[in-house]
Order: C-alpha cells, then structure tokens, then sequence
C-alpha cells in the first residue's frame, strides 16, 4: 500500500498530472508540443499574477535560485540578501561564486524579517538586488512579502524573491507587491514530478538585464539565450537551444489548467484552512511549531520534536503510513517537517495528525 507522502516536497501528485506525464513523448518542435508549452506560459501568468514574461527550464529550483542572480547583477555590484534558514544561506554561496558583494539580513530562526529593518539596510548602501526566501523550508517562516515589496518599490533595488515552497499555496501577488523576478521549482505547491525551473522576470527585470555592462558570465542560465525560446513558443513557432522536458511540461500544463480552473484566491484559501487544520491538530498534541510570531507558512509546518528521538519518531511514523521529513541545518535533528501543498486536501491532514497520535501511543 501507498505511504502517504507529507513532506515539503516532492509531494503527491494529482492522477491526472500523472498520466499527463506520462503521455507518449513527441518532439519538442512538434505542433502539439508547441501549442501545450505556449498555452503552460501564458497560464503561468495567472499563477505568479503577473503581466511579467515566464520561463521553464529544465533543472531544479536551485538553478532558478542561480538565473536570477547572475542574469541581472555582476561583479562590482552589491546584493542583499535577507536570510533566516538555510536557503537565504545558499543564495549567500550562490552570489559569492559569481563574484558579487553580498551583506545580510540575519534573522533569528523561527522569526520573519523586519519590513523596517530591510528599509535600514537598503538606505545603507547602493544595492543591485535584494532576495527573499517567500517560505524557508527549513523553518516554516513565511516572510511579508508585501511589506517587503512597499519597501523596495522606493528604490530602483531589484527585488527577487523564491517562492519554492510558496508558489500556488501561500498568498503571492507578483507584480501588486512590486516583486521583480519570482521563481519556483515544480515540485512544490505547483504540483508536478522534480526537475523544471520556473520564474517570472518582470519588465524591470528584463531592462536590468538589457543594461549590463558587460557579457554575462553564463551560458545554460543566460535568458539572452531562452528568452527568444520562451517567445516563440507563445507565438506558436517552433524553436531550440536547449531540448525541453517534454513530459514534464506536459505534466506542468495539466497542473496549471487546474489551478487557474481552481482560481487563485480559492486556492489560497484552502490552503489556509487546511495549514489551520495541521497547526491546531500539532498543538493539542502539545508539539510546538519552529516559527513564532503568527508567521507560519500555509504550505508547510516546521515541528519540534517533544522528546522523542527523530529517527525513531519518523520512522514509526512510517510504520503508520506517513512520511514526513527531517530537519535542515542547525534544525537537524530537532524537528520535523510536514508539507500540506498541492493537491491535498483535509481527509489527507486527519490521516497525517491521525497516524502522529499512534506514534505518540509508541513511546
């Protein structure tokens, strides 16, 4: 029997994106395929909600983390990165491998930046871009994304945010909070199998870029070589530079059918209400969740554990059908972490809380 998968992705899979995936596969200029990739673009605007112009690229949701820093920054210039978990550190590593100044924000774990403290910083310094981690997976913060944005709208920063473990679950309005690169990768709140890059480039983005001083120093991350790709494809026209997942755009065009028929506010409701439904269950069981301040994320819980080895906790938990995942970094091993994104829905968190409680009785 199937385990119920529960963790910050991958995540289960609608059946219809399933068999979406794996439809024959057909050449990547062929007339179907072209009319699938340019209709998942234009789609993607209403998941972003956004006018910006949307990209899919092969590779994981560290290469969109990548293309969007080195496609509108370069060396000499600063960037700012807000950092409370592990992946505002990476995106600290990624600069630093390209050359580029980095300052930070450092946050307590567990807390969200200070909208007034970002203001601060940026009134500091002349900085090229400012990034975001919209839900750090590795302490189930959710940022202010909006606060932020009203922020960085008053200086000509580029505001970058990583929306992983958001997009499609946790409320994102891309260009109404002045955000000017979004990305994501597909295996999170969109709903669809590992192994596409996704991100909206604004047109603040795309004038950024335009203006560089010099070439860029990239080749696969370059947008001079996939925007033209991304435009014929809407246009209807056949084009190559580098081949596209084929199955799994098919698989991302079913995804994205049924979140625009959900319509986005109702998406982002149910996905309030079902994160409530995981947060009051995991309290009257007496854990405490990582993040503090009303901040906690609608797409995952990050949990500590009380008193029960992680080893042993998760792999009962196992035992009773449900997968969940460790702690990351200074976390590891204190915590673990639940995902309630996508496709599931409340008769999937009662079997989660559910299957928690029989462990508990283990120990």
């Amino acid at each position: 029997m199937a385990k119920l998968l529960m963790i910050p992705g991958p995540i289960n899979f609608d059946p219809e994106v399933i068999r979406a995936l794996s439809k024959v596969t057909v050449s990547h200029v062929a007339p179907e395929f072209i009319s699938i990739f340019g209709d998942t673009l234009r789609k993607l605007r209403q998941v972003f909600i956004s006018e910006g112009q949307p990209f899919v690229i092969a590779g994981s949701g560290t290469l969109a983390m990548e293309m969007a820093a080195t496609n509108v920054i370069q060396r000499g210039e600063k960037a700012l990165v807000v950092n409370n978990g592990v992946f505002g550190s990476r995106y600290v590593d990624i600069f630093k491998a390209h050359g580029i100044a980095v300052d930070e924000i450092q946050v307590e774990w567990g807390k969200a930046a200070d909208p007034t403290e970002v203001r601060e910083k940026l009134e500091s310094d002349d900085y090229k871009v400012l990034t975001v981690t919209h839900v750090d997976t590795s302490t189930g913060i959710a940022n202010d994304i909006e606060a932020i944005g009203n922020v960085v709208k008053d200086f000509d920063t580029i505001f970058i945010v990583d929306a992983v473990c958001s997009l499609a679950g946790q409320r994102l309005y891309q260009d109404k909070q002045h955000v000017d690169i979004c990305f994501t990768g597909s295996q999170k709140a969109l709903g669809v199998p590992p192994g596409l890059a996704i991100l909206n480039f604004n047109q603040k983005a795309l004038d950024a870029h335009a203006k560089l001083k010099h070439p860029i120093e990239c080749f696969y991350t370059s947008i001079d070589n996939w925007l033209p790709i991304m435009q014929a494809y809407e246009r209807g026209d056949p084009s190559y530079f580098g081949t596209p997942a084929v199955n799994l755009i098919y698989a991302l065009h079913e995804s994205v059918k049924q979140i625009v028929s959900e319509g986005m506010e109702a998406r982002f409701e149910r996905h309030e209400k079902l994160a409530e439904m995981m947060r009051k269950g995991l309290t009257e069981m007496d854990f405490k969740l990582v993040p503090e301040d009303g901040w906690a994320a609608n797409t995952m819980s990050a949990v500590y554990h009380n008193g029960i080895a992680d080893a042993d906790f998760r792999g009962q938990l196992s035992q009773e059908g449900v997968i969940v995942a460790g702690g990351l970094g200074k976390l590891k091993g204190k915590i673990f972490r639940i995902g309630h994104m996508g496709a599931i829905n409340a008769n999937d968190v009662s079997a989660t809380l559910n299957a928690i409680q029989r462990t508990l009785k283990m120990f």
